[in-house]
């Protein structure tokens, strides 16, 4: 009866040793991946700090960090609204400035 306990043994013996070596495969391969991580990251962080800022010419990902996607909207509509104002308003100053001199020149 002993010798079937041993052949038990070896058996469970040798799938833990298979499991062991898997284990060791999966850790290697996890320390690979967060070195290669780690690299990309700081590269990433090496480019952004290396570019100029553009002016608003970059796309616009803060709504998913904070607030809702109407809320920008709204905030974007009225900053709209307020430089078309201060256009045309810009506009009419630059118009009477022409109108008031033609006016002189008479």
């Amino acid at each position: 009866m002993g010798e079937g306990f041993v052949g038990l043994r070896v058996a469970v013996e040798t799938k833990l040793e298979a499991l062991g070596s898997r284990m060791s495969h999966i850790e290697k391969n996890q320390r690979i991946l967060k070195r290669r991580a780690k690299k990309m990251e700081d590269k990433l962080t090496s480019i952004e700090s290396k570019v100029e800022p553009s002016h608003g010419e970059d796309m616009d990902f803060r709504q998913w960090d904070y607030g809702t996607y109407e809320e920008k909207e709204k905030a974007n509509s009225e900053k709209d609204k307020a430089n078309a104002e201060s256009k045309r308003l810009g506009k009419r100053t630059i118009t009477s400035r022409i109108m008031s001199k033609r006016l002189r020149e008479k």
